[in-house]
C-alpha cells in the first residue's frame, strides 16, 4: 500500500478522493485543516500528500513535506497560486481544481499491488 495524506478543506471531495484512492488500493489519511495534517504526520510517514493550497499554512506545510522528500501535489482553484508555489517548489506536482481522480492517479503512478 502507499501510504498518503490527503489535506483538503471540503469534507465531501476529501472524503469521495479518499474513497476512491482506497478502492485502488492505497492507504490513506485524510486531514482537514493543516493542522490535522501536521497531527497526522507527527503518527506516520507518508509516501504522498495530496495539499489544497487555500487552507491557511498551507505553503508551510508543503515547504516541510518537500524538505522530508516527500511527494507533495498540490491542488487549488486559483491557477496564479499553484504557479507561484510551483516557483518556490519546481519539484512538486500540481493540480489545478476542479480535478478528476484519474488525474490523481496519473500522478502518483500505478495503483500498488494488493497483498495477498
Amino acid at each position: 500500500m502507499t501510504p498518503l495524506l490527503l489535506v483538503d478543506g471540503d469534507h465531501n471531495f476529501r472524503q469521495a478522493l479518499a474513497i476512491a484512492l482506497r478502492l485502488d488500493g492505497h492507504q490513506v489519511a485524510d486531514a482537514g485543516s493543516v493542522e490535522a495534517a501536521r497531527r497526522e504526520l507527527a503518527g506516520g510517514e507518508f509516501a504522498w500528500s495530496v495539499v489544497d493550497l487555500r487552507l491557511p499554512g498551507a505553503a508551510e506545510l508543503v515547504a516541510e513535506l518537500v524538505s522530508s522528500r516527500a511527494g507533495v501535489i498540490a491542488t487549488a482553484v486559483d491557477p496564479d497560486l499553484l504557479a507561484e508555489i510551483l516557483g518556490k517548489h519546481p519539484e512538486i506536482a500540481a493540480l489545478e481544481k476542479p480535478f478528476r481522480v484519474e488525474d490523481l492517479r496519473v500522478l502518483l503512478g500505478p495503483a500498488p499491488a494488493a497483498v495477498a
